[in-house]
């Protein structure tokens, strides 16, 4: 069982969620470590934990704005592999040699 007395107390001392997020980073807490906390100590749902963590972070301004920023690269994926998705099968033929994505297989 996890151990959040350290952060309820700082909670209970008015820091919030960001500030207690970045000292369980420091105490070498792992990122869901850190999301189960957000969530016992600030009665946070699983989504705001992940908010909590892109903003203390400087990611993003939100967990939208920070998921927003993958699109253009998974729609750039998708334009370029798509026809591998539909099919469902990887081929050694699927991967050019000077892909920016992968190498051909050797």
């Amino acid at each position: 069982m996890d151990n959040f007395d350290k952060y309820y107390q700082m909670r209970d001392e008015g820091y919030n969620p960001q500030e207690v997020y970045l000292s369980a980073l420091d105490d070498n807490l792992n990122t869901v470590a850190c999301i189960r906390m957000l969530n016992n100590v600030f009665s946070l749902s699983i989504t705001e934990a992940k908010e909590v963590t892109i903003i203390a972070r400087k990611l993003g301004t939100s967990l939208n704005d920070y998921q927003e920023k993958f699109v253009p690269v998974l729609n750039e994926l998708f334009d370029k592999y798509g026809h591998i998705l539909e099919r469902g099968v990887l081929n050694e033929d699927d991967f050019e040699e000077d892909s920016e994505v992968g190498t051909k297989p050797q």
